[in-house]
């Protein structure tokens, strides 16, 4: 982001990298951001000291930086552009996807990111990053659809993957709300049942419906019904 200028603190942190003494050159910086008067100062020197941890291949130092820098405003849109777009591709190289797919979204979303320059960059490492996240939410919906239809007793499909869970997950659920809307029904007949003689009718209708059930969570919270309603059977 910063660029060499008639600074000499610039000439010298620019010579300092260049014989590869980094870690001088970045306390040069930081001794200079303590004494800092003023936010334009401030600014120049973050944005140098960006440029400082990026020649060391620092990622994580950089984007806390450029965090910094970003806190105290830009000039113009296309600055906040660049500078989001900078940070969306440093979440890249830290495989941060999700983050930098959402950084990107904000960038490309905008309506004066029509004119930007960079615009094309921003979408090209838009695509990079949704790539990538289809390919762990992927793995992750797999994961969680796996894990729900085993802990419920769904009947699931088997070998699922990546790219057929989601229908998958649908059908899931809906035969796991359809039983839920079932059992509800039968527990709110059952707890209105005015008599025994009713409950053991109503336990006969859990019976049956039990028989038919084919979520196992279901079928287990209908046989405790069935218990509760006719004790003595």
């Amino acid at each position: 982001m910063a660029k060499k200028t008639k600074d000499p603190l610039n000439d010298q942190v620019y010579d300092l990298i260049g014989r590869g003494k980094v870690r001088a050159a970045r306390h040069l910086v930081k001794d200079a951001l303590a004494s800092a008067e003023g936010s334009k100062r401030e600014t120049l020197l973050l944005e140098l000291l960006i440029n400082v941890e990026l020649s060391d291949g620092q990622i994580a130092k950089a984007l806390r930086a450029l965090d910094t820098r970003r806190s105290l405003g830009f000039r113009s849109a296309f600055e906040s552009f660049d500078a989001g777009l900078l940070r969306a591709s440093l979440l890249i190289k830290s495989e941060r996807f999700l983050a930098a797919r959402s950084e990107l979204t904000e960038l490309v979303i905008n309506p004066k990111s029509i004119n930007w320059p960079s615009l094309l960059d921003a979408l090209d490492e838009f695509v990079r990053a949704d790539e990538q996240c289809r390919r762990i939410m992927g793995d992750y919906l797999v994961r969680g659809y796996e894990a729900s239809t085993s802990r419920f007793g769904i009947p699931a499909t088997p070998e699922v993957t990546a790219r057929g869970v989601g229908p998958a997950i649908k059908k899931a659920r809906e035969l796991f709300r359809q039983a839920s809307r079932a059992h509800q029904r039968l527990t709110i007949k059952a707890l209105t049942a005015p008599c025994q003689q009713a409950r053991d009718a109503i336990a006969e209708e859990v019976t049956e419906s039990v028989a038919l059930e084919s979520v196992a969570y279901f079928r287990e919270l209908g046989l405790e019904l069935v218990r509760q309603l006719a004790p003595h059977k």
